[in-house]
């Protein structure tokens, strides 16, 4: 099952989310919001919805790979309750670290 979220401020979008099943958990595989956006609740809401999404699919986990140079991405999922599962070293440069994020329900 694929997910795909938009946001729009009128005809603009401004904002998308994609996620797929994966097993027994939802894999947010893309997230986004416009820079002129952010700062709004927009990711917010899209996590919402994506947990929404997984648990009326009764999946019993939502899971997303965050790199390390964003900050505010894995900011927002640690207030949500996510858990850090797992992280990828990146060979070359730290900020690219894929940090693996994990709700459980």
């Amino acid at each position: 099952q694929r997910y795909i979220l938009l946001v729009r401020d009128g005809q603009e979008l401004v904002g998308d989310s994609i996620a797929f099943s994966r097993g027994d958990s939802l894999y947010v595989w893309v997230l986004g919001i416009a820079t002129s956006h952010r700062k709004k609740g927009l990711a917010t809401r899209l996590m919402e919805l994506n947990e929404e999404l997984a648990r009326s699919s009764r999946l019993k986990s939502v899971t997303l790979k965050v790199l390390n140079v964003s900050s505010k991405m894995q900011q927002l999922l640690m207030k949500r309750g996510y858990s850090v599962e797992s992280i990828d070293s990146s060979k070359t440069d730290s900020r690219y670290d894929a940090i693996h994020f994990r709700l459980n329900f």
